[in-house]
């Protein structure tokens, strides 16, 4: 299994988590077809997903639960290119005592945590002066997770990895 390094860099639509050290990976990964490529990718990706989640939940301040509850990852591919791309943070909708409003229930004084999570994590003015101060828990959570992220989604591209070979396993023998 290769070793990789993980970095974190802050760019304007987010936070990026590269991995280094993947040669191997990718020598793998190249003689797959591109829609098996982009399965491989996307289960290693969802795999990294799952401790960053964890870790994020976990440092989350916590006033009514809502933060801590919105928070999840979604993982998007692009079959035509071969790539995967998942994306962690507060998901939309409302919650109310710490658990989501489903739709057509009462949501009188509910939260809406992705409307208001960037606030809490950078900051901001109160509309009748004075200032919040940020109480960041994203990018510590990021740090503190990343070499977690990288073994998890080295194992879950051995993963995806053992589950193709079945899967031509099964198509080669018919």
């Amino acid at each position: 299994m290769p070793s990789a390094a993980p970095t974190v860099k802050a760019t304007k639509s987010g936070i990026r988590i590269e991995l280094t050290g993947l040669e191997e990976l990718n020598a793998a990964l190249a003689g797959i077809s591109l829609d098996m490529r982009t399965v491989i990718i996307a289960k290693a990706v969802t795999e990294g997903a799952k401790p960053l989640v964890r870790y994020i939940k976990m440092y989350a301040p916590v006033q009514s639960g809502a933060l801590r509850a919105s928070i999840s990852a979604k993982t998007l591919r692009n079959r035509k290119k071969g790539f995967a791309v998942a994306m962690v943070g507060p998901r939309t909708g409302k919650y109310k005592s710490g658990k989501r409003v489903k739709k057509g229930g009462n949501t009188l004084d509910s939260d809406q945590p992705s409307r208001y999570a960037h606030l809490v994590e950078f900051g901001h003015n109160r509309k009748k002066g004075g200032v919040t101060p940020a109480r960041p828990f994203m990018r510590p959570a990021i740090t503190a997770a990343g070499p977690q992220v990288a073994r998890s989604i080295l194992n879950g591209a051995q993963k995806g990895l053992n589950a193709a070979v079945k899967k031509y396993a099964k198509i080669r023998a018919k």
